[in-house]
């Protein structure tokens, strides 16, 4: 049987070729699935968002400073806390092929082909590197143990170990996982040490090249990980196995080699910022705990199901004791079992040589596989407290270990042992196969964690976050309260604070998400924002005042403000802007501000808020025209109509492209109007649909103002233009319709006699459209119309609308600031019928404001009165006016008006205070305190905008100096 394996007049040739190209196929095809996985966990940070492996090869000495243990680089560049300069320098090489390949890196990262490539190519010469090794070993063991002149048995131990190092899925994590390179390449590293380690014959001393380029790998080892500090003791131990003589050259070897391992766990050990902390507590519990994850890597290589990416908090128990919990104590006998046996081993192999192959490898095979485990074992603290890539070296122990019982196997039935190996081999390959698809998405990753492991908070966390990326919101949201259920049983740890606020803040945000829907939620996540904001983050620092996370009130603050809780939300925005002022955040916490004011009525603190925004926020950032529109907005509701004319215009010649171009076009256009520059409005309008002819405001207001222009022809185009792209847009459809009724108008169909037709539909669809015309702020349109509508009006003979329109134009005249005109024009309403109130009302309040003729407008109020019919009230604040100008000359007059505004149903707080000052007048005092303090009560100290209330405050300062005395009197 063993002819077919062997030749010797060809001294194993197939083994040579066909077996190192078998083992490199079967440790790529597995991972090829895994080319265009996406970017994960620390990869977002390490390799996602890291701006170093970008930045191309011209500055070396910005890649000579890499190495600089001294920089806070790490640090500064949120990168994990370890001095791993080849891993970057690696990730660097392989953004320069995927540019290459697909061109300029994009800002929302690189490809991930190029990354994954190197990680698969790494873990295939890493196998080939174990294949070399294993049958370097193998020569030797079986070579000393009895007949093997062909090397079949070291050969097929080489295959075997090489096979399972190639195919296992406890390898997925270290090769599938971009960030798993530390593994992979420093593996790489270590192998190829002790692969021309042991190149070198037991009795013989190493060649000067040996000597040199063992102890070069060893360091390019430790710049990659620091674990690789455990070489020299894995050298020590092949040869002790394979009873190695040592000279001065195997000695000088070895010693580099120990010294570069000692200064990178003098460095590591010394540096606060690559030792994490340690939650074990006693020296006892640490060693206790190791042997149960000692345990656990062992199963897992053995035994390689329920995987998982994350196995934080309590997936593996921390011990507290012999008995706690209760595998403590097996565990740590087996783990004691092994070192014992491994110990007993070795003397016997240097003593013997009959010693069996399986008993020559179990010292080694134990020794490795706990030595490089060591310094993941948490004797020195790593943030990482178990993780499958930790495996990925120290899994070898065990491969040689298993191999030696497939060797014997085949010692005994070669076919039946090739067989079991094949059959091992695919099902392992399966079983890796069906692992690597865990990685297609993170979602999917994570809820694999999750389900093999549900203890392991930050796998719910992995999990919240990748249903929070798909959408799924609130299912993030359980999975965000799974996690800090779990994380808050010991939040005192650090790692477990910082997750504590990650899930906190995305639990906050999310549920603020879903409260636009669900309103109940909002509660919640203001509750969320609120803690964090009450918490320290995990370098101490008070997150409530700290630049990095004050984004958080900037949040906060729009969530009250839909809440409605404008006071509570104004803090939060002034406490961004006294945080980071100046900034962009600051700047929109400004703009959020100055929509408070005007909400609240402090229209001047709304500008102000408003010019500090525009301050505030870059020119060439896009929310800042944004602004510009809504101040444009306010500016023209305020009459400031120069100065929104500048900031649009200023605005217009920054370069504003699309539709914000256009929407700062129509805003120029309306203050166009407002001015009484109609035929400028009516040019920026043009302007607007000559760049876009379907920018409907401006089909509307053109047609508006080409119906009160008469251009029925020109207003329907318009309307018509705009039902083409909406067709049911009911201003349109509106504007369609009026237009017919005014041509109908025009052409004197307005129910003459004969007719049968009734003017007052016609006449009252010219009202509507001038009323809306107002209330949109389309002065001149509006003007324009209620002109048309008193011509119509008189030419009908409709005493009702001739009155309406001469207020409506009086009211926009005054708007103009063409205060004459709109007396003129109430005058003539009151010629046409003496006894119009609302026109009398009008026409003092008038005289009142614009011209302070307070006997003008004492006579007009009284007369307002007297026209209504049959008693009946006037408008309750007539009253409140006649009260305030007869109250010095005339105060129980003025109390009696007073008593009327209550009758019709006047009940604001204002009232309370016009009883006080006029009881006062009247030399009521007692009355006069009584009336104030309802009116004290009824009324808040500040506004709801926050500002002092003026009138208020004169109160006050009336009461305190006039009344006060005369009642203590």
């Amino acid at each position: 049987m063993r002819s077919e394996w062997t030749n010797p007049g060809r001294g194993l040739w197939w083994t040579r070729i066909l077996l190192p190209a078998f083992i490199a196929l079967v440790a790529i095809v597995p991972y090829l699935g895994v080319l265009d996985s996406p970017f994960v966990f620390d990869d977002e940070k390490l390799v996602k968002e890291n701006q170093f492996i970008r930045q191309g090869w011209g500055d070396w000495a910005h890649i000579a400073a890499t190495f600089d243990i001294t920089s806070r680089k790490w640090d500064e560049d949120e990168l994990r806390l370890n001095y791993r300069p080849l891993r970057f320098l690696s990730y660097r090489i392989d953004n320069t092929i995927s540019e290459a390949i697909f061109g300029p890196t994009p800002e929302s990262g690189p490809p991930v082909f190029a990354f994954h490539l190197s990680n698969i190519l790494l873990h295939a010469a890493n196998s080939l590197l174990v294949l070399v090794m294993a049958r370097r070993l193998g020569r030797w063991i079986y070579g000393d143990s009895g007949p093997d002149p062909d090397g079949a048995f070291s050969a097929f131990f080489a295959v075997s170990t090489a096979l399972l190092f190639a195919l296992h899925p406890i390898q997925t994590e270290a090769v599938t996982y971009v960030s798993g390179r530390r593994d992979v390449l420093s593996a790489f590293f270590f192998l190829s040490a002790m692969v021309i380690y042991m190149g070198s014959p037991c009795g013989k001393a190493p060649g000067w090249m040996s000597v040199i380029s063992v102890p070069v790998l060893c360091a390019l080892g430790l710049l990659t990980k620091e674990s690789v500090a455990t070489l020299p003791g894995a050298m020590i131990l092949i040869d002790l196995v394979r009873r190695s003589r040592w000279g001065v050259r195997r000695a000088l070897q070895l010693a580099l080699c120990l010294a570069l391992a000692g200064l990178s766990v003098w460095i590591t050990l010394t540096n606060p910022r690559l030792v994490s902390f340690s939650d074990f507590g006693a020296p006892l519990n640490t060693a206790l705990t190791a042997c149960r994850y000692v345990v656990r890597y062992l199963a897992l290589t053995i035994f390689p199901v329920r995987q998982s990416i994350d196995y934080s908090f309590d997936a593996i128990q921390p011990s507290t004791g012999l008995f706690s919990p209760q595998s403590t104590l097996p565990e740590a006998l087996f783990v004691a079992g092994l070192v014992v046996t491994a110990c007993w081993g070795l003397p016997r192999i240097r003593r013997r040589s009959e010693v069996s192959p399986f008993r020559k490898l179990w010292p080694l095979g134990v020794f490795w596989f706990l030595g490089t485990l060591l310094p993941v074992l948490q004797f020195i603290p790593i943030a990482e407290k178990f993780a499958e890539r930790f495996a990925y070296l120290p899994a070898l122990g065990i491969f040689l270990l298993l191999a030696s019982v497939a060797v014997r196997l085949f010692q005994k039935e070669a076919m039946l042992a090739i067989g079991a190996l094949a059959l091992v081999g695919v099902a392992m390959l399966a079983a890796t196969v069906r692992r690597n698809g865990d990685w297609e998405t993170p979602l999917s990753l994570w809820t694999s964690a999750v389900d093999a492991q549900p203890r392991a908070a930050r796998a719910h966390l992995g999990r919240a976050n990748a249903l929070k990326e798909a959408g799924r919101h609130r299912e993030a949201v359980e999975e965000y309260s799974l996690a800090l259920a779990i994380f808050e049983e010991k939040p005192d740890v650090p790692l477990h604070h910082g997750f504590i606020l990650h899930a906190l803040t995305f639990r906050g945000s999310i549920t603020g998400l879903l409260s636009e829907q669900d309103p109940a939620l909002l509660e919640e996540a203001i509750s969320d924002y609120r803690r964090v904001l009450g918490l320290k983050d995990v370098d101490q620092v008070e997150i409530e005042s700290s630049p990095k996370h004050v984004v958080l009130h900037f949040d906060l603050g729009g969530l009250l403000l839909r809440k409605g809780d404008r006071p509570a939300a104004r803090k939060e925005y002034e406490r961004v802007i006294e945080i980071v002022p100046g900034s962009p955040l600051a700047g929109a916490a400004h703009y959020y501000l100055a929509t408070i004011f005007v909400a609240s009525g402090d229209l001047e603190a709304g500008s102000a808020s408003f010019r500090k925004a525009l301050d505030a926020i870059p020119k060439g950032d896009p929310s800042r025209l944004r602004v510009v529109l809504e101040f444009a907005d306010h500016l023209i509701e305020r009459k400031s109509l120069d100065e929104a004319y500048k900031l649009v215009s200023e605005a217009i010649a920054s370069g504003a492209t699309g539709k914000l171009r256009l929407h700062l076009l129509m805003r120029e256009a309306k203050v166009l109007d407002r001015k009484g520059d109609l035929k400028g409005c009516i040019a920026t309008l043009e302007r607007i649909l000559a760049e876009d002819s379907t920018y409907g405001p401006a089909l509307l207001t053109l047609g508006r103002i080409e119906a009160s222009e008469s251009k029925y022809d020109k207003a329907e185009g318009r309307y018509q233009a705009l039902l083409k792209l909406e067709p049911s847009n009911a201003e349109a459809l509106e504007g369609l319709q009026s237009v017919r009724l005014l041509r109908r108008i025009a052409e004197g169909n307005l129910g003459s006699k004969g007719t049968g037709d009734d003017p007052r539909p016609l006449l009252e669809a010219m009202e509507r459209k001038g009323l809306e015309m107002m209330a949109k702020g389309e002065i001149l349109a509006a003007r324009d119309t209620f002109s048309k509508l008193l011509i119509r009006a008189t030419e009908a003979k409709k005493l009702d609308f001739q009155t309406l329109c001469l207020r409506a134009l009086a009211k926009l005249e005054e708007t103009l600031g063409n205060h004459r005109t709109a007396e003129a024009h109430l005058k003539t309403a009151l010629e046409l019928d003496p006894r119009d109130a609302r026109a009398l009302r009008q026409l003092g309040d008038l005289v009142l404001r614009r011209f302070d003729d307070r006997a003008a407008a004492r006579r007009y109020y009284e007369q307002c009165v007297e026209a209504r019919p049959g008693g009946e009230l006037a408008d309750p604040l007539v009253y409140m006016n006649l009260a305030e100008l007869i109250g010095a000359s005339d105060p129980s007059l003025a109390l009696s008006h007073l008593e009327r505004a209550r009758k019709s149903g006047y009940a604001e707080p204002a009232l309370d205070r016009a009883f006080g000052y006029r009881h006062a007048d009247a030399g009521h005092w007692k009355e006069s305190l009584d009336a104030f303090n309802r009116y004290f009560e009824r009324t808040p100290v500040f506004q709801e905008g926050g500002g002092v209330d003026r009138a208020r405050e004169a109160a006050k300062d009336f009461v305190r100096d006039r009344v006060v005395p005369q009642v203590g009197e």
